[in-house]
């Protein structure tokens, strides 16, 4: 995969009736998944700085932007790893970690689905899909 600059987390949901937007998100849920995708992107390696790279929340159900990801070669590495068949034994243990706390979440909420998008190529990988482990 060559890195790109961005890439873009979503979780998507329902709560009370009404799909997850920005203007309308259960505190606790907005907090956890920042948690995640902070966790995610910095891995074991470190190699991005949440204090220093940009966010930005977007419409269609909840998501994050994250910028200034040229240099994170592991992110990148495990990302093109997560396109295979059972891959998390393949890419690093935080972010493995993070993609089986969404999959446990997902199999419990018929709802909720999380995704992570490369904005250069659009490739998605969504933790419904059975490429990311035990569904």
């Amino acid at each position: 995969m060559n890195p790109s600059n961005q890439l873009r987390f979503a979780v998507n949901d329902r709560i009370n009736d009404a799909e997850i937007k920005p203007s309308h998100v259960p505190l606790a849920l907005l907090g956890e998944f920042q948690k995640d995708v902070s966790e995610f992107l910095k891995g074991s390696s470190q190699d991005v700085d949440p204090n220093k790279d940009l966010v930005s929340i977007e419409e269609g159900s909840l998501a994050l932007v994250a910028t200034g990801l040229l240099s994170a070669v592991t992110l990148w590495t495990d990302l093109e790893h997560l396109k295979s068949t059972d891959s998390l034994n393949l890419i690093d243990s935080k972010r493995a970690s993070v993609i089986e706390r969404w999959q446990l979440v997902a199999q419990k909420n018929p709802y909720r689905r999380y995704s992570v998008a490369d904005q250069s190529t659009q490739h998605q990988t969504s933790v419904k899909l059975k490429m990311l482990g035990s569904m």
